[in-house]
């Protein structure tokens, strides 16, 4: 995105309806996920990574859905997992879910795998995590 040049609207960078302050709001973080509705503005929280996937807001640890697919290796690769959201195939809490939604413990996600679907309990939410104990995060339904 770029900020430096006011766009005719009145908008910068092409992105609409946002000043350009609003999106250096997030500590000086530009990026779309920061604008997600759970993660913290304006100082109500802050970044546990500098990554920017992983946030926290009272006390709550917040990650990316496409990020906690790909960490706890339920989908392999973080790009497939962008994919399958797009398509609906992903649901969190029983509503199809982008892959910027936020995903804290206790959520429930259910992946549809051609004719299989999974259904899973998040039990932990960390962005880096070793392949053996990537299956703690979980917990199938």
């Amino acid at each position: 995105v770029m900020l430096n040049r006011r766009m005719p609207n009145g908008t910068y960078g092409g992105v609409r309806g946002r000043r350009k302050s609003a999106l250096l709001d997030c500590a000086g973080c530009a990026e779309e996920s920061c604008f997600a509705a759970a993660h913290p503005r304006g100082g109500q929280g802050k970044h546990l990574s500098d990554a920017r996937h992983v946030w926290q807001r009272k006390g709550v640890i917040f990650l990316r859905l496409d990020k906690y697919l790909k960490v706890s290796r339920l989908i392999k690769r973080r790009t497939v997992a962008n994919e399958a959201c797009d398509a609906g195939r992903v649901l969190v809490n029983g509503k199809p879910a982008k892959a910027s939604a936020s995903v804290k413990e206790g959520d429930e996600i259910e992946i549809q795998f051609g004719g299989k679907a999974v259904k899973v309990e998040v039990l932990s939410v960390q962005e880096t995590v070793r392949k053996e104990e990537a299956a703690e995060m979980y917990r199938y339904l």
